[in-house]
């Protein structure tokens, strides 16, 4: 019997439109993979998303919304209230990967390489600039940006990339997907320095994003990841 599967996509944080073409890549590449698709465009009415869900009776829900309430644990508490099987990290791992300074917490608890840092209001910021930046252009337009796999840095660090991306993935207890951020300092020399920033659990899976780019890369084409996603699906912490 083929498998339903129900698509949120959309939802109504700032990042909406990255959501939509996040949405219409993994529901043709679902599709591709052999199962059947239930699109919902998840907008402000969370009793509107609920029918939804109950009428497509999906045996999954594959989550590709961004951003607030579609990756802070949100709608993952409303799944696992109805007790459907998503993608991605539970309702605990979710809220803490996107509470920054929790995250942190959790990664220096690990022992993992993170620096000290202080939390401010916004207006003590102050930061206005005219000038062009790694922005939403640059991160999702085609051509905004070079993405080089292989990274060029120094072997010893792309292996400790992998280790402490792993182990953050598991300080947090994220399950399926997860992205791990860095930065890198080899002014010094190398193997050079790593900086662990943050876990984003529910990564960009757009035509530019890194996953699908980095899936790729390893011999991992789009519809078998949608695929592995789908039955890597659960509910619960």
């Amino acid at each position: 019997m083929t498998k339903r599967v129900a698509v949120l996509y959309g939802g109504i944080s700032a990042e909406r439109e990255v959501s939509l073409a996040s949405g219409k890549q993994c529901m043709a590449a679902l599709r591709e993979a052999g199962y059947a698709v239930e699109p919902i465009d998840v907008g402000g009415d969370l009793g509107t998303l609920i029918t939804a869900l109950r009428d497509a009776r999906p045996d999954a829900v594959f989550n590709t919304l961004h951003g607030r309430y579609g990756e802070d644990g949100c709608i993952q508490g409303v799944l696992d209230w109805l007790g459907l099987p998503y993608t991605g990290s539970g309702l605990r791992a979710s809220a803490l990967a996107m509470d920054k300074p929790a995250a942190k917490a959790m990664f220096a608890a690990a022992g993992l390489p993170v620096v000290a840092h202080r939390l401010v209001t916004p207006a003590e910021l102050e930061i206005a600039t005219h000038l062009a930046f790694y922005d939403y252009e640059a991160k999702y337009a085609d051509g905004g940006s070079i993405h080089t796999l292989p990274a060029p840095i120094h072997p010893d660090a792309a292996a400790e990339a992998m280790r402490v991306a792993l182990e953050a993935h598991r300080a947090l207890g994220c399950r399926g997907v997860s992205r791990a951020d860095f930065r890198y300092d080899d002014t010094a020399g190398e193997p050079g320095r790593l900086v662990l920033l943050e876990v984003n659990t529910q990564p960009g899976m757009t035509r530019t994003s890194l996953v699908p780019e980095q899936a790729e890369h390893c011999g991992i084409a789009f519809p078998a990841l949608c695929a592995w996603m789908v039955e890597q699906a659960r509910h619960g912490a």
